[in-house]
């Protein structure tokens, strides 16, 4: 059954497989963070982003993580307690495999597969530092390996920060207006003309982040310059720029329902605007 009345032409994408077992790993200067979705929280571990080597040969790790943190400043006089990353740049590739190793391990208990590793990484760091991330992930058994550099992993964090942000106003919006009835009747597709779903509402893995989260939102595939249309009569209460939806349009159909259409190219109303159910709102 459809919000939108008959749907028998909207095709459906092929189904996301789902990602049973995943970790998040964050190589720091002087902590590494593992973070292992448990239900809708995380897990979260930390270790010393430390290890001890030979003085002579730094590349012959001896101890990783808090068994090398006791050996600083007591190590006999041919080990030596090192931070392979210092001021957000690795400085010893071997010994950051090293950390990534011991991460890992945590994470995974024995017998464990593991569908996909997400590790982050300083953004100074160079190819052959991101290639030796991934290799270490696939080698650990990983059916799929994202490296995420401190850059992009900022702009993820502020991309999730305005999504949350136009959620909590929706939620803002819908109580203001939830002593209002409801328009009524079935909602019509929004896109006319264009059925194919790209990307379904619930849960999925998230294209960028590799989190396995709840979609919000139902993604339609069609033409640069194809119009969104209002699915029913109501009062345009947003109608603006958002870092993460880009352009969009939030309409109140009264009852607490609102409806929003966004990653437009050009808004065709503004807020305060009374529109009704096919009247064009927004550019694809």
């Amino acid at each position: 059954m459809s919000i939108f009345g008959n749907n028998d032409d909207v095709k459906d994408s092929p189904v996301e497989s789902t990602v049973n077992n995943c970790l998040g790993i964050d190589l720091g200067t002087l902590n590494t963070v593992i973070a292992k979705p448990a239900g809708d929280k995380f897990d979260l571990y930390q270790i010393p982003s430390v290890v001890a080597v030979k003085k002579d040969d730094n590349t012959s790790v001896l101890a990783v993580g808090e068994e090398a943190k006791r050996m600083l400043g007591r190590t006999p006089g041919d080990i030596v307690a090192v931070r392979p990353l210092k001021k957000g740049v690795i400085e010893n590739i071997v010994q950051a495999q090293s950390l990534l190793i011991k991460a890992i391990e945590i994470g995974i208990n024995e017998g464990e597969n593991v569908g996909r590793i997400v590790i982050g990484i300083p953004g100074d760091s160079s190819e052959v530092e991101k290639n030796a991330a991934e290799e270490i992930g696939r080698k650990a058994g990983a059916d799929e390996v994202i490296v995420i550099s401190e850059g992009l992993a900022a702009a993820i964090e502020e991309y999730q920060n305005a999504i949350n942000e136009i959620e909590t106003e929706i939620r803002l919006l819908a109580i203001a207006n939830i002593s209002e009835e409801y328009v009524g009747g079935v909602m019509a597709w929004p896109v006319p003309g264009y059925y194919s779903i790209t990307s379904q509402f619930g849960m999925r893995t998230h294209p960028i982040t590799g989190i396995y989260k709840l979609h919000t939102g139902t993604d339609i595939g069609a033409p640069y310059g194809a119009q969104f249309v209002a699915a029913n009569d109501g009062v345009v209460v947003k109608a603006a720029y958002n870092r993460a939806y880009g352009n969009m349009v939030i309409i109140d159909h009264g009852g607490g329902i609102s409806t929003l259409y966004a990653h437009g190219s050009e808004i065709l109303v503004q807020e305060g605007d009374t529109v009704f159910q096919g009247d064009p709102v927004l550019k694809v």
